[in-house]
């Protein structure tokens, strides 16, 4: 019986995001190896444990998190394929679905950590078995970390559930948590308990000391612990039923409708009389009416998050903070998140606007210029009045506003042909590169060049300005053409 729900689903996710997000390793092995080899003096397998932490400190749950929603998804999308109307036993529905979840993250822990090793043992290095060692401590701790995650997407959506699993990993991290006495009262911490003596390092990265209390403390507690989150989260991911009602926000009253029709006096219909150049598209026509069907809710909510958190940092932190939560934080999440919460409101009457004005490619992105320039504007001002330098702040925001907008069409490429939860793992691979290259060591080294988010602070000499000016601007107009040609072909097709 169960074998048939096993062959189904596997059925299900040939061809999807689920398939295909395991290959999101290969960059990951690419820059530890590389990254090892130029930028680490440790010559045994320390050297590369330690830019394993870009995965494990920085986005552990949050990708564990994205493999395990994209069935759930799925299956919202698609009604669960017809099968909530019949007989079928939902929890061997569940139970085969998260198989296929563990399936594809051991795929992505195999990629990982194995080729890593394999690498790492072809070049000779000592220890190198402790790679397979952390491949295993990860893939036992992201089980439970799936099966919450799975559960709650089911419960809450997508968004929710990566949004909770962003939480968990800023928990996760905090060295009160990991690193403090009690640890073990702390779920979020026991993966990264678990996973920090194997890989040598920190929380923060930093390489463990040969005499430190985590070297000598025994891996049994936190493994016995990640295998109860993990018995407990297989339970959520099999047992939590799906919501039948959608949740929704109450929506604003809509205008009444008042009947234009030209009539005459005795109630028969004229055509109306409108001058044929009144009745052409504009660009400006367009570009508010896609201003009144982009700015949703949800977005005018995560505007406003960002006005108070950028007002709260000015007005307790230096400049310096504000800075780092801009470059580091909101300037690629929120770039790279703008078209994942745009476009699926705009992608139904896509081809409708298109007929309507030819202007609606041009005028999506200079809708989401102008939002990348109200952002970035808010951010330098914020810089400006927790005590920075007026003449700093403006010489990083042309940059910093050139950065916004090729991360927004880059990751609009993405949402095009890959859809939204591409777009969501390109943003949160990047984020995580950019915060460990951008910072104060390796930023002075030539691995400044691949923290692309972060160019507006590192590009502190004229060379370096002018050459981040200019790739900048190359991927700007690379971007903008590419979304352009795809929003007048491919959007158009309804049945993507």
């Amino acid at each position: 019986m169960f074998k048939r729900y096993l062959s189904a689903e596997l059925l299900r996710s040939r061809g999807s995001a689920l398939q295909w997000l395991p290959l999101l390793a290969i960059p990951l092995v690419v820059m530890t190896v590389l990254f090892s080899s130029f930028a680490s003096a440790a010559k045994d397998a320390t050297g590369v444990l330690g830019w394993q932490s870009m995965f494990v400190t920085g986005m552990y749950a949050p990708l564990i998190a994205l493999f395990a929603t994209v069935p759930e998804h799925r299956e919202a999308r698609t009604r669960s394929g017809g099968t909530l109307w019949r007989r079928v036993n939902p929890h061997y529905e569940q139970a085969s679905r998260f198989l296929v979840i563990l399936a594809s993250l051991a795929a992505f822990h195999v990629l990982n950590f194995g080729v890593s090793w394999a690498v790492v043992a072809l070049q000779g290095r000592a220890n190198h078995q402790l790679l397979l060692v952390a491949g295993v401590y990860s893939f036992l701790g992201a089980i439970g970390i799936a099966g919450f995650a799975a559960a709650g997407a089911r419960r809450c959506g997508l968004a929710a559930a990566l949004v909770a699993s962003i939480v968990w990993q800023v928990v996760s991290v905090l060295p009160s948590t990991v690193e403090g006495n009690a640890w073990w009262a702390f779920p979020p911490a026991w993966p990264l308990r678990l996973l920090l003596p194997a890989l040598r390092i920190h929380q923060n990265s930093v390489p463990l000391d040969p005499g430190d209390p985590l070297l000598q403390e025994s891996p049994l507690p936190a493994a016995v612990l990640c295998l109860l989150l993990a018995v407990a989260g297989t339970c959520a991911a099999i047992l939590t039923p799906r919501r039948t009602r959608r949740l929704s926000l109450l929506r604003r009253a809509g205008a009444p409708v008042t009947n234009a029709t030209p009539t005459t006096a005795a109630g028969t219909w004229t055509p109306a009389a409108i001058p044929r150049a009144a009745a052409r598209s504009r660009l400006m026509g367009a570009v508010r009416g896609l201003h009144r069907a982009a700015l949703s809710p949800a977005l005018i909510a995560c505007l406003a998050l960002t006005a108070l958190a950028l007002a709260f940092l000015s007005a307790i932190y230096p400049p310096s903070y504000v800075e780092g939560f801009f470059l580091f934080l909101l300037l690629p999440v929120g770039a790279g998140i703008l078209p994942v919460m745009v476009w699926p409101l705009l992608a139904p009457s896509w081809p409708l606007s298109y007929i309507e004005s030819r202007y609606s490619p041009i005028a999506l992105l200079l809708w989401l210029l102008g939002t990348v320039v109200i952002v970035c504007s808010a951010a330098s001002l914020a810089m400006v009045c927790s005590g920075g330098s007026a003449m700093a702040a403006a010489a990083q925001l042309p940059l910093a506003v050139g950065v916004g907008f090729a991360i927004t069409v880059v990751s609009l490429v993405i949402v095009l042909l890959f859809g939204i939860l591409s777009a969501l793992a390109f943003t949160i691979v990047g984020t995580i590169v950019s915060v460990t290259l951008g910072g104060d060591v390796l930023a002075k080294t030539f691995l400044w060049l691949l923290a692309f988010p972060a160019w507006p602070m590192n590009a502190d000499s004229p060379g370096r300005y002018t050459v981040a000016a200019l790739l900048t601007l190359l991927i700007a107009v690379a971007g903008s053409w590419a979304s352009a040609r795809l929003l007048r072909t491919t959007a158009l097709r309804t049945t993507r």
